[in-house]
């Protein structure tokens, strides 16, 4: 399969994910497992997202587990 396709599956899959879920970490959740599971020598997956002075990693790491932490931000 090539790059194109194999990113074009992911975007079909990842649409088909997001279709009925509404609530943005599950999508992140759902997203991070999914891209975790279908790219190659992927050992974490993850985003971040910054919300009312708070860093919150939303990420799958090597072991598979989905992982959610959010620390505040201070200045």
């Amino acid at each position: 399969m090539s790059k194109i396709q194999l990113y074009q599956r992911l975007a079909q899959q990842a649409d088909a994910l997001m279709a009925e879920e509404t609530h943005l970490i599950a999508n992140l959740a759902n997203l991070s497992a999914l891209l975790f599971m279908e790219l190659e020598d992927i050992n974490w997956v993850g985003f971040y997202l910054y919300e009312n002075n708070e860093l919150v990693l939303v990420h799958i790491n090597h072991h598979g587990d989905h992982l959610i932490t959010s620390m505040e931000i201070t200045q």
